[in-house]
């Protein structure tokens, strides 16, 4: 994640070298981290930068996204329903 914020020295900074010393400087790193994310026009941009450095991670979906979304819908996350007032609505299954 580091090559992809192009920030590298933070690998070798001692408050985020280890585990430990991460979780104890976590706020300072969260506040890196947030600097860093805005400085992309789109959500999808950030991902891609973080894809090329091979950084696992997803977009967080909105509720719209979340419903429309096809794996939702094909594991069954998301259950449509049957409302006599709305007609066919959408529904959060149990996971």
């Amino acid at each position: 994640m580091v090559r992809a914020m192009g920030k590298p020295e933070l690998a070798s900074d001692p408050r985020f070298k280890a585990a430990r010393a991460r979780h104890a400087n976590r706020l300072e790193l969260q506040a890196i981290t947030e600097q860093w994310l805005p400085s992309f026009p789109t959500r999808d941009e950030a991902i891609a930068a973080m894809d090329k450095e091979r950084v696992p991670c997803a977009p967080v979906l909105t509720v719209n996204e979340a419903v429309a979304h096809p794996h939702l819908n094909e594991r069954k996350t998301v259950r449509w329903v049957w409302d006599p007032l709305l007609g066919k609505v959408a529904i959060p299954a149990v996971p």
